[in-house]
């Protein structure tokens, strides 16, 4: 066992490689190079017609979101306005609370200034019509009756010294 193995060589002189096995060599290269070529095609494809649905699924998705917002605010404008209608009936049932509960606290509603100040004029116009009419024709020379003594002005209250002060404006 000690003896070295030579082994013969592979690589005989002067003796090429047939040209088929350079055809079926240069043919796999070639099927390598259209394999890569098919899959950048198809991948690329792929990658298209991905971003198109996607594309497709954002406009559908902004569209329904559109579609929810518009619902929204016409729910919100219908609750807003039920929220006005309620809240004008509670402002009219108070009103109409507080109109009875005035109604049974004052038994007369006073008047306004100007139903006041008419129902004041026609009082003075009657009153110089009839004071008119009572006097008598006086003879020339004949001693005039003395007038009746007029009875003692009562306190005026706020009120009358107001319409009496808008006589007098008129004036």
């Amino acid at each position: 066992m000690g003896d070295k193995v030579v082994l013969p060589s592979l690589s005989l002189p002067k003796q090429k490689t047939h040209w088929s096995v350079a055809v079926v060599i240069i043919a796999g290269i070639v099927l390598l190079i259209m394999g890569g070529a098919l899959f950048a095609i198809l991948h690329r494809q792929q990658a298209e017609a991905e971003a198109i649905t996607k594309a497709a699924s954002n406009k559908v998705a902004l569209a329904e979101a559109e579609a929810a917002k518009a619902k929204a605010d016409v729910e919100r404008a219908k609750v807003e306005k039920e929220r006005e209608e309620a809240e004008a009936k509670r402002k009219e049932a108070e009103a109409k609370a507080l109109a009875a509960a005035k109604k049974a606290s004052v038994p007369a509603a006073p008047e306004s200034e100007q139903t006041t100040l008419n129902r004041l004029m026609k009082k003075n116009k009657k009153a110089k019509t009839t004071a008119s009419s009572s006097n008598k024709p006086v003879q020339a020379g004949a001693p005039s009756a003395p007038e009746p003594a007029k009875p003692a002005p009562k306190q005026k209250s706020k009120e009358s010294v107001d319409i009496d002060k808008l006589l007098q404006g008129l004036k």
